[in-house]
């Protein structure tokens, strides 16, 4: 027992001088673990983790779980008995209507006005408060900031219908803004679409209840009883909510029923009421004749009491009005004068300020002058010693002598000798002299004394110029100073002279403005009199006017209701009528109970958490097979480094399961630490990051959540111990079947073939010595061949995918604004007036800059196949001759141009993906939830932002039974302003809006920068990955080889042919890999980009050249530097070691 636990100690004290004496590997071990964990866990618990974000928002804001729709509206009624269905919690009615808005760029929009439901689908106040008043709103802060709306400001609402009243749907027409923020209905910038207007709602408003005039419920919310405690992405809650949705439906029938009874005894009502008030009106228009009469009498008595003072009245006020005329005349003459004053006052102001500036540059411009006199002399002084010195060179002696003290000294001073002062002064003087003097010399190497006389005076020359032109220059500007002064002076005395003048007008403007005063006094007091004259003459008038007033309202009473009483009469006769065939054609309502799948914006954040899921089901794999393949080869590699340590340990008595657990020990410490590492970093940075770039889209989801699963971080950390354990198991287990002696004994090396690049002899015959040697070793260790292309492969796959997936993305704005879309502005006009289109299309025709237009019908609308509904742009082109000059309709795969024709639609290539349609078959088109119509997909067009419907007019009005009404032109223009042509635009009569495709182009090349931070975060990721695989790989091998290339050394290669020998064969392994990896990248890439397209853009499908390029550059940077970091393992292999390989 004593001697085991004396084993046990022992076994552990190598197991931790192991540990430090491969630290290398262990880290790369640790290292490349971390990654796969981190990977494994960050983007697979962004799935988990963006659910359980939107499902805290919809929890925190108490979003409905079932909302109930009725075709005749729901009454209190519904409202308790679904509040009695058993599951249901909590149940509130409210009110969505759709109204028409002019927004702040003049457009006509859609608004989406929604009651206030108490206690549920509560939105996030940013800025302000609630609405508490009938008139007050909560406005959709995207809008509130795009159109610069502040707290105060007014919204005001119309229908899209002019035979329409707004007032039977809202009590009032004008909001104000009280508070602004998000609402959780709308997590991106799709707001929905509607049947007014173009069809796409543009923002949404929050009211009391108290704004609708509604006499019932548009809309009925509920939540049910636990659903909080479900996430709302997953299958439980959907089949949860799903059961009580199947009991409110059972409640329809009945409830119906109720509806259709309540609503006919309503019409019943009022047709009656209407019928009383015809009686009315007919009564009261008898009345006015007869009050007419009396007031006839009343004013012929009143008229002659007026005449007689107003004669009297008019003649003050005549002379009253010109005395004022004259006073106004001399008032504007003063406040001239005084403007005048001012501004001279003003000028005489600035012209001090330009004085003490003048000044102060002189004060300044003399300080420089001194500065530069001063600094002149000195230099003149320093010219002079140096000339003095300079003529002792003219002696040929002196001048030989002084270049060889000059030599000597440039040698000390490169050699680092320290100088004394004069030793440097001397290298200063010769430095500046003698490089002159041997250029005038022309190489002489024996001058004589007048050649040295000439040669020095030449080389001082140009300082002697410099010194005088310094000495003209300081002159020139004393001179200038000296102008400066006197010009100076002579402002001053201006200013003197303008200050005096402007004190005389003053005084002479306050002895007018007395003057004005004096008059204006006597003035009031003629008004006075002639106010007690017309107080007078009112006591007349006022007879006459109550009279005159009396028989005005009669009249005009009488005339209201002579004219206006039997249209009135007509007009509810009309009503009666019609109310009458209402009712008449009236059917039972229908529900449409609907859960959370019928908000647009939840299903695209729910099929957009699949897509980052279906991410995480490759990337991590990658990384793990990876790290599970160089943990083999290392740990391989590391036991059979030790069999001859394995075979003394099992010589001496030490089990199998003894030895085995060193190593196991060593790799599963690496994977633990690396697997905790990799769970702390990946589940809290990937999510986060992944999250914030997808919330630049959903602009509204205000929580973010990372939280560690647990499952998934168990999962993670299980797979790397696995991989590394298992791993060093196998090589334990291959090394334990052999006998301890044969252990002890080196392992034969591997017995040479022939490579199949050897049977190509006409190849073969012209390779070098080192090329064969190559070859041979690059095939010879088959296992090391493979795996080093398979992670040089795999890494450099990573990388073309990050950079694809970058390609792909800016692909969108390239080929959309290229390709696809080749008008360049829209314009928005009146669709419910067609006189006011044509008059656009003629004042189209005449705008220059205009080179082609093309009038069409494009609003909102939703597609629907297989249980999918997507919100699409319904596009009908008045002509479809010139189509192609505006939209060009072709296949992305094929290149074939489509045509439009009444047979069928043509819709876009990411919408027949996500409805699962192709070409002859069908889709569903759908206004609102009531109404749907069934068209036949003809063909399937290349495009990449947002999805289309295409048709023609005669299909759209087969369709949907009635012919368009076009609401958008699109043009061509040529290069003009555009900020000029849409001022021009605008000022069309009709015209509602103008937007440039070039603003759209910038917009969505903003959003889709989304994305850079998760393409980053794969780049760094598969760079590191790729450092590590290399470096490791790289380590493994030499170390295989150390006796090899010691050999090499022995035999008297140079440390660089050494090298040179290890690269060659590096260099192959990496072209290889890389070539593999190309393929590897090409199909991940076109995975990815199927799996992480969000709901409306679908991405490039190519990766660029240059992705290519600059994926091979990095593999080959990462190769370039784990190669000379292995230069100086290289360097550190001792020749001795040769000699170990010989028993």
């Amino acid at each position: 027992m004593k001697d085991n636990r004396k084993k046990d100690r022992t076994l552990f004290k190598d197991f931790l001088r192991e540990i430090g004496g491969s630290l290398n590997r262990y880290l790369s071990i640790l290292l490349i673990v971390m990654l796969g964990v981190a990977f494994y866990a960050g983007v697979r618990s962004a799935q988990p983790d963006m659910q359980l974000s939107a499902d805290t928002l919809y929890d925190e804001k108490n979003m409905m779980d079932i909302r109930v729709l009725g075709t005749l509206g729901l009454t209190e009624n519904d409202l308790d008995a679904i509040r009695a269905v058993e599951g249901v919690t909590n149940a509130q009615g409210g009110y969505v209507a759709y109204e028409m808005t002019e927004a702040a760029d003049g457009k006509q929009s859609v608004v989406s006005v929604q009651s206030l439901c108490e206690g549920m689908n509560n939105v996030a106040v940013k800025e302000g408060r609630l609405p508490e008043k009938p008139d007050e709103c909560f406005v959709d802060e995207t809008y509130a900031q795009s159109a610069g709306l502040k707290l105060g400001d007014t919204i005001t609402l119309h229908e899209d219908d002019e035979s329409k009243d707004i007032a039977d749907t809202l009590v009032t027409d004008t909001f104000t803004v009280v508070g602004s923020g998000s609402y959780a209905w709308y997590l991106n910038f799709d707001r929905g679409t509607a049947d007014i207007g173009n069809g796409d709602v543009r923002f949404f408003l929050m009211v009391p209840p108290e704004s609708f005039a509604l006499e019932a419920y548009t809309v009925i919310y509920a939540t049910t009883d636990g659903a909080d405690g479900m996430i709302c992405y997953d299958q439980d809650y959907k089949d949860y909510v799903g059961g009580i949705e199947d009991r409110i439906e059972l409640l329809e029938d009945a409830r119906c029923q109720a509806r259709y009874d309540e609503v006919q005894q309503e019409g019943a009502d009022k047709i009656a009421d209407a019928k009383q008030q015809i009686a009315d009106g007919e009564k009261e228009l008898q009345d006015a004749k007869d009050k007419l009469a009396d007031a006839k009498v009343q004013l012929d008595d009143a008229a002659q009491t007026i005449a007689d003072g107003e004669k009297e009245i008019e003649d003050g006020k005549k002379e009253l009005a010109d005395a004022k005329r004259e006073i106004r005349k001399r008032q504007k003459e003063i406040d001239d004068g005084w403007a005048e004053l001012n501004e001279a006052k003003e000028q005489l102001s600035d012209a001090a300020d330009q004085i003490r500036s003048a000044g102060s540059q002189l004060s300044s411009g003399q300080a420089q002058l001194s500065a530069g006199r001063a600094e002149l002399n000195n230099q003149k002084q320093q010219f002079a010693q140096m000339e003095q010195q300079a003529g002792q060179l003219k002696d040929p002696a002196a001048y030989q002598a002084a270049k060889g003290n000059y030599e000597q000294l440039k040698a000390a001073e490169q050699a680092g000798s320290p100088l004394t002062e004069e030793q440097q002064a001397a290298l200063g003087f010769y430095g500046q002299v003698l490089p002159g003097v041997d250029a005038a010399l022309g190489g002489e190497t024996n001058p004589s004394g007048e050649q040295l006389s000439q040669a020095v005076d030449s080389a001082l020359q140009p300082s002697r110029d410099a010194l005088s032109a310094a000495d003209q220059k300081l002159n020139a500007s004393e001179s200038q100073l000296a102008s400066g002064r006197r010009q100076l002076e002579s402002a001053q005395e201006e200013y003197d002279a303008g200050a005096a003048e402007i004190a005389e007008n003053e005084q002479k403007l306050i002895d007018g403005q007395q003057q004005i005063d004096d008059a204006q006094k006597e003035i009031r007091k003629n008004e006075r009199k002639l106010k007690d004259a017309e107080e007078e003459l009112a006591d007349g008038r006022k007879e006459y006017e109550d009279a005159k007033q009396e028989f005005d309202d009669a009249q005009a009473e009488f005339d209201e209701k002579s004219v206006s009483a039997q249209a009135d009469i007509d007009e509810a006769k009309q009503k009666v009528a019609d109310a009458e065939e209402e009712l008449a054609d009236l059917s039972v309502p229908e529900w449409y109970v609907l859960d959370r799948e019928s908000i647009q914006s939840y299903v695209e954040y729910g099929m957009d958490t699949d897509r980052i899921g279906a991410i995480g089901q490759v990337f991590p794999a990658i990384f793990f097979l990876v790290a599970a393949l160089v943990s083999l080869t290392t740990m391989t590699r590391m036991v059979e480094e030790e069999r001859l340590q394995i075979g003394t340990m099992k010589a001496l008595g030490y089990t199998q399961s003894a030895i085995a657990a060193k190593y196991i020990g060593y790799a599963l410490s690496a994977s633990v630490l690396g697997g905790v590492l990799g769970i702390l970093l990946g589940s809290r940075v990937l999510p986060y990051i992944i999250q914030s770039a997808y919330n630049i889209l959903y602009v509204n989801m205000s929580v973010l959540v990372t939280p560690i699963q647990w499952g998934l971080s168990a999962a993670a950390m299980a797979i790397a111990v696995l991989c590394t354990v298992l791993a060093t198991y196998a090589a334990c287990y291959a090394e334990f079947r052999a006998a301890p002696a044969e252990l002890m004994r080196p392992a034969a090396p591997a017995q040479g073939k022939r490579v199949l690049l050897e049977r190509v002899t006409f190849l073969w015959k012209r390779m070098s010595f080192s090329q064969k040697a190559t070859f041979r070793n690059l095939f010879r260790y088959k296992k090391r061949f493979f795996m080093t292309i398979f992670g040089i492969g795999a890494c450099m796959g990573l990388l073309l995918v990050a950079f694809g997936l970058r390609n792909s993305i800016s692909e969108i704005v390239d080929k959309q604004y290229t390709t696809v879309w080749t008008y360049d502005t829209s314009v928005s006009v009146d669709s419910d007036h067609p006189e006011k289109l044509q008059k656009v299309e003629q004042t189209l025709d005449e705008t220059a800059g205009v080179a082609e237009h093309l009038t069409v019908k494009q609003n909102n609308i939703d597609a629907e196949n297989a249980g999918v509904t997507k919100s699409v742009y319904l596009f009908v082109p008045e002509e479809t001759d010139n189509l192609d000059d505006f939209v060009r309709l072709n296949s992305r795969t094929t290149k074939e141009h489509y045509e439009l024709d009444d047979e069928g639609v043509i819709i876009t290539e990411k919408l027949a993906r996500l409805l699962d349609v192709k070409a002859g078959g069908e889709i569903t088109l759908k206004h609102d939830e009531t109404e749907a119509k069934t068209v036949k997909v003809a063909a399937v067009a290349e495009n990449y932002l947002y999805h289309y419907v295409y048709m023609t007019p005669a299909l759209y009005q087969k369709t949907f039974g009635e012919a368009p009404d076009y609401s958008a032109v699109f043009l061509r223009t040529d290069n003009t302003d555009e900020e000029a042509l849409g001022r021009t635009l605008l000022s069309i009569d009709g015209v509602t809006g103008v937007s440039f495709v070039s603003d759209l182009q910038s917009q969505v090349a903003n959003m889709m920068k989304s994305l850079d931070m998760v393409v980053l975060v794969l780049v760094i990721s598969a760079g590191m990955l790729a450092f590590i695989v290399l470096y490791n790989l790289n380590n493994i091998s030499i170390i295989e080889r150390r006796r090899e290339l010691a050999t090499l050394k022995v035999l008297g290669f140079y440390d660089s042919e050494v090298a040179g020998y290890v690269y060659r064969e590096n260099v192959w392994l990496t072209c290889i890999g890389m070539a593999l990896g190309m393929g590897i990248g090409f199909f991940l890439h076109k995975f990815i980009i199927r799996t992480c397209e969000v709901d409306m853009i679908m991405f490039g499908q190519n990766i660029r050249f240059m992705s290519y390029v600059w994926s091979m550059l990095l593999t080959l940077l990462f190769a370039v530097i784990v190669n000379f970091l292995m230069f100086w393992k290289l360097k550190k292999i001792d020749m001795v070691e040769s000699l170990k390989s010989i028993e």
